[in-house]
């Protein structure tokens, strides 16, 4: 399981590794195959049949972020104090306490 933060870090790291910064807009990425596959992706539940989409070529490094983030798989961590030991990691919704 990742961080919202250790997410963040890999697609910068991944926007400058593959130098996706857009020359023609500020603050704006190109999406190339992978990355427009990692935000654009439909699940095959979801897929229809003849399903054909037209995906943009730049995205706005906010919007762009913020898609990748809800394609991930919620999960949490149960924390012991004193210590910060985890004692249960989960996917989903936490549990109530």
């Amino acid at each position: 399981f990742l961080t919202k933060k250790e997410c963040n870090a890999i697609i910068e790291n991944y926007i400058d590794r593959e130098e996706l910064k857009d020359p023609k807009g500020k603050g704006k990425v190109l999406v190339n195959g992978p990355l427009c596959d990692a935000i654009n992706r439909v699940s095959k539940k979801n897929k229809t049949q003849d399903q054909q989409q037209e995906y943009p070529t730049s995205v706005k490094r906010k919007d762009l972020i913020e898609k990748f983030f809800n394609k991930m798989e919620k999960g949490h961590a149960l924390v012991e104090m004193p210590g910060s030991r985890i004692v249960k990691i989960g996917r989903g919704e936490p549990p109530s306490v």
